[in-house]
């Protein structure tokens, strides 16, 4: 079975080795000539060598190259996100976005139950200021007395400009003071039927 290459990390491509240091400035004859070589092969080993060497060796071993592997992975640069990928990421956002605005349906439902609570509270209100033997009249039935009185006063004006500028006889001023009084209360009706709420006697 093939036996795999140990991992080497690359920065330290350029660091020099401490051993071949050490052995170059301990022992020149490894680069000298022959003679400096049998010197040097004749020559025991002292026990400051053997420890140096020994120390060396466990030094090696004891290296957890896991470690150093973990390390290297997380202390690696990531590559910036492609286009697709910030669209994509983009998008998602949007969603999420709009997800987070919607107004939950449990609030909707409260603010309904306000609403009502609130219309409830003010109608109460309003019946308590109507007087006695009277009733609140409904909006429909407001607009459309108000749509009468004002048609009935426009045929009141309309009559009182028919009539002649000279009131030499009785029948004429008569006719003249009854169109200007049914021409007043009609005004003072318009005005009563032109608000929000009126009030009108119940009938019996």
């Amino acid at each position: 079975m093939p036996v795999k290459a140990m991992w080497k990390s690359c920065k330290y491509d350029n660091v020099e080795s401490k051993l071949r240091e050490y052995l170059e400035v301990n022992f020149p004859s490894s680069t000298g000539d022959n003679k400096n070589s049998r010197v040097f092969s004749s020559r025991p080993l002292s026990k400051s060598d053997s420890g140096m060497n020994l120390n060396l060796s466990s030094a090696k071993s004891n290296v957890d190259f896991i470690k150093l592997n973990g390390c290297a992975a997380r202390n690696t640069v990531r590559r910036c996100p492609s286009t697709p990928n910030l669209k994509d990421s983009s998008r998602s956002c949007t969603r999420v976005s709009h997800q987070t605005r919607q107004i939950p349906q449990y609030l909707i439902e409260r603010k309904e139950e306000w609403r009502q609570a609130e219309e409830t509270r003010r109608r109460i209100n309003e019946e308590k200021l109507i007087p006695a033997g009277q009733r609140l009249m409904s909006e429909d039935d407001g607009i459309s007395t108000l749509q009468q009185t004002t048609k009935k006063r426009e045929d009141i004006v309309k009559q009182l400009s028919h009539l002649p500028l000279r009131n030499d006889t009785m029948k004429l001023q008569k006719l003249r003071e009854d169109l200007e009084q049914k021409l007043a209360k009609l005004d003072d009706a318009v005005r009563i039927f032109s608000r929000s709420k009126v009030s009108v006697r119940m009938e019996r």
